[in-house]
């Protein structure tokens, strides 16, 4: 009897020893602010294996990063900066983008479809081929100085968007809006290509 209690309890220790090993190797909590601050690869890696966690980063300054590549979907960005930052191939796809600031920026081919753009600034930024025909303005989006080479705006209400002096060469636009561009002084006018 006493052999069986000995075993017992080298049973149960063995085990509790077991689970405590476990919870000691599972993931900490991540920091995702801190994540994309060190490695966009790592940041993005971690994003796909948690899509349902929602990122918050009002507020959060970006500015002058290298951010090529990070995957934003559904992110709360409401107030963010990112002065002058490369932020090429990005994906806002879906993220509130509430007064963000992306004066300066580098966004080429930067996705925006279904992205909430209110009071955005895009100031002198290049979103050269970038996809903001299914972005959702609800007010206005200062594109001032902003290059929108090749850009896609087909089925956007441009009245929403601010393109002064903006390069629209090769920018796709719904012909309605013509004559309302024109009161924008924009430069490769003749350039844009018009969708019926």
């Amino acid at each position: 009897m006493v052999i069986f209690i000995i075993m017992k309890n080298i049973f149960v220790i063995t085990l509790l020893c077991v689970c405590l090993t476990q919870q000691c190797k599972e993931k900490k909590p991540v920091n995702p602010d801190l994540l994309l601050r060190k490695s966009v690869r790592e940041f993005n890696t971690w994003r796909s294996e948690n899509t349902t966690i929602k990122l918050n980063f009002t507020n959060k300054d970006y500015s002058k990063l290298n951010l090529k590549g990070a995957n934003f979907t559904s992110a709360d960005l409401t107030g963010a900066k990112f002065l002058g930052t490369d932020l090429t191939g990005a994906n806002f796809q879906n993220s509130r983008l509430l007064g963000a600031n992306f004066s300066s920026a580098i966004l080429r081919q930067a996705n925006f479809n279904g992205a909430r753009l209110n009071n955005t600034i895009f100031f002198n930024a290049d979103l050269t081929m970038s996809r903001l025909n299914r972005s959702q303005p609800v007010n206005k989006v200062n594109l001032t100085n902003a290059v929108l080479k090749a850009v896609d705006f087909r089925g956007m209400n441009i009245t929403l968007f601010l393109p002064y002096n903006a390069d629209m060469q090769a920018a796709i636009v719904d012909n309605r809006w013509k004559s309302s561009l024109q009161r924008f002084k924009i430069k490769n006018f003749d350039k844009i290509r018009w969708a019926e």
